[in-house]
């Protein structure tokens, strides 16, 4: 299994960068409220979700994640696009290209 978690690459200029995938869902309520909770790596609010592996798609680890991590069943609302964010962070003083899959739910 390959885990895109601070995951070695090279891009097309052959330089090394390290780049994590995730993936997680934005669960809005009827009274259009948010689902969030506090990471347990970061300690900050953020969409339930995490990292990508080649075991999953990535709308399968959108809904195994939120399982995971507070055992709440999620389901995709279909008809929109992901929402994508790509960051560049620095990590441990190596720079890291974050990139963010999120799906409506």
């Amino acid at each position: 299994m390959t885990d895109f978690y601070h995951y070695k690459a090279i891009d097309f200029a052959k330089n090394q960068i390290t780049t994590t995938i995730a993936t997680g869902p934005v669960v809005i309520n009827d009274k259009k409220e948010f689902l969030l909770h506090i990471s347990p790596s970061t300690n900050k609010y953020q969409f339930a979700g995490g990292r990508l592996t080649d075991t999953k798609s990535s709308q399968e680890n959108v809904i195994f994640r939120p399982w995971e991590d507070m055992k709440i069943k999620v389901k995709l609302i279909q008809g929109f696009e992901p929402f994508v964010v790509v960051d560049e962070i620095v990590r441990d003083g190596q720079k890291e290209i974050m990139t963010l899959i999120h799906y409506l739910a």
